[in-house]
């Protein structure tokens, strides 16, 4: 299970966008853009464990907290990116910018938080916290 859908890295960037960034042949085959998107759902899901793990929360995750989608989703967005080589300009400057830097960054700046206990997510009850047994 991954962190995040298709359907929300589209929400975050947009449906076109997610579409042009997974299609690295430029060929518009919907079925390996559809294996692009899922290959890298897979490879953020993993990081995203990789870092938490060792943390206050038990990875993976078996309900999706809604910060660790939005973490995957704004990850996915810039792997995808990435992925292609891509660069933008800034019409000001003329310098090449990575257009999705800011949500990498922040996603980045929420994972390091979880690890270190200062952002506390919203669990399922069952997930992280333990049972207490009572003997009557």
């Amino acid at each position: 299970m991954g962190y995040c859908t298709r359907a929300d890295i589209e929400n975050a960037i947009g449906a076109t966008n997610t579409a042009k960034h997974a299609d690295l042949d430029d060929d518009q085959d919907a079925a390996k853009i559809l294996a692009r998107i899922t290959v890298v759902i897979a490879d953020v899901t993993a990081t995203i464990d990789d870092r938490l793990r060792g943390g206050p929360h038990t990875v993976p995750f078996t309900t999706v907290p809604t910060m660790i989608r939005r973490i995957a989703e704004k990850l996915c967005a810039a792997q995808l990116y990435e992925s292609r080589g891509a660069k933008d300009v800034d019409l000001e400057t003329g310098q090449a910018v990575h257009i999705y830097t800011g949500m990498k960054t922040d996603a980045e700046s929420d994972l390091r938080a979880i690890r270190e206990g200062s952002i506390r997510l919203d669990l399922d009850s069952t997930q992280d916290t333990p049972e207490v047994v009572t003997d009557d």
